[in-house]
């Protein structure tokens, strides 16, 4: 006997067999898979309405009111799908999924400046090391910043920090390594002043140049003695500049570098003025005094002996009270330089002083002869 049933998908009504109550099959309008149950139409007793006192009553029919049906989720299991035949098959779509995401630059260069810089502040007391570290970080932020234009400005900040940084730790090492380095330049060049004035005390390195001396005639002599400017009397002449020596004594050296210092012994200190005569001309002296690192056509100076004596710097940065460096040199506005060296001998008789005439913009050079006098001895 055939029961009813109501497909939960399409609200269809079916009649099937009653073996097949409580089974799943497929519904055949919408062939979806569903549970059969047997539908239970809700019958209400028929409604009488008592007709009104002057008739008989009038039967009212009440049409028939179905249960409200939920449809429910149809779950299949994995041994219903493998023993009964659905009429479908199951498609999987497999779709690779690209998600859109912004590549984060790469600081790598910056990052490498910023850390090379902040490592030189440690080193850069080490002379020579601190300055090539430095620089490999100056050298590490620049790059890093023309990579950083070339992408838009994208992370700038790291070569930026990186460069600032590398370049105060390289002003650091290098005014650091002049500053111990000086000393010890300084003590080599006057080891070999040194070396060479023993050899010509012991007649081993200026032999020729002596016995030419001696075996000069008096007249040519007594000329090239008077090449020599009388420091006390003369004033020399090299086109429109006129050099005068104002003094020489021997006593200490101030000055100003990382703070006020004084020299720790007394030292020769000699005071040139120069004079621009030239009324059409401006001229630019480079100071005598001030020359750092410089092993030719520095000021020398030396005594009756051929002692040589240091020229005393106080290295880069330092500025020695008296001493100008370049300077403009305008007409009747003279300017002094002052030279500092090594104290000299007590019995000397008289200093040759010569000095370069490249820094008033000429060729060759003065000799001032500096008696023992214009000392104070």
């Amino acid at each position: 006997m055939p029961i009813s049933s109501v497909c939960p998908s399409c609200q269809a009504k079916l009649k099937v067999p009653d073996q097949m109550e409580n089974k799943k099959g497929k519904c055949p309008k919408c062939q979806n898979i569903i549970l059969f149950k047997l539908f239970e139409e809700a019958i209400s007793p028929p409604f009488i309405q008592e007709a009104p006192l002057s008739g008989p009553p009038v039967p009212v029919i009440i049409p028939k009111v179905y249960p409200k049906v939920v449809p429910q989720p149809v779950v299949f299991d994995d041994d219903f799908l493998q023993n009964n035949d659905l009429g479908f098959t199951q498609n999987v779509i497999s779709q690779r999924v690209f998600v859109n995401q912004k590549k984060s630059s790469s600081n790598s260069l910056g990052i490498a400046s910023l850390v090379v810089a902040v490592l030189s502040f440690f080193i850069c007391w080490l002379p020579g090391v601190g300055v090539l570290v430095s620089g490999l970080a100056l050298l590490l932020g620049m790059v890093g910043i023309v990579v950083s234009f070339l992408r838009k400005g994208e992370g700038i900040g790291y070569p930026i920090a990186g460069a600032g940084l590398a370049a105060i730790s390289l002003t650091l090492s290098f005014l650091w390594t002049t500053a111990v380095l000086t000393p010890a330049i300084n003590k080599v060049i006057a080891a070999s002043e040194k070396v060479k004035a023993e050899n010509a005390n012991n007649g081993l390195g200026n032999d020729a140049k002596q016995n030419e001396n001696n075996q000069m005639p008096a007249k040519e002599l007594a000329k090239k003695e008077n090449d020599l400017v009388d420091a006390v009397s003369k004033v020399a002449v090299v086109g429109d500049i006129k050099i005068k020596i104002i003094s020489a004594e021997i006593d200490f050296v101030t000055g100003n570098t990382f703070g006020e210092f004084k020299s720790k012994e007394k030292l020769l200190k000699i005071i040139v003025k120069v004079t621009n005569a030239n009324p059409n001309r401006k001229v630019e002296f480079e100071g005598w005094g001030k020359h750092d690192f410089s092993f030719d056509d520095s000021p020398s100076l030396k005594d009756n002996f051929k002692n040589s004596y240091k020229l005393i710097n106080f290295g880069i940065g330092a500025r020695v009270d008296g001493q100008v460096g370049v300077e403009s040199l305008y007409p009747d506005k003279p300017l002094t330089d002052l030279l500092v060296f090594e104290a000299p001998l007590g019995n000397m008789e008289y200093l040759v002083l010569e000095l370069p005439n490249k820094n008033i913009g000429g060729k060759g050079s003065l000799k001032f002869k500096i008696p023992t006098a214009m000392l104070g001895k």
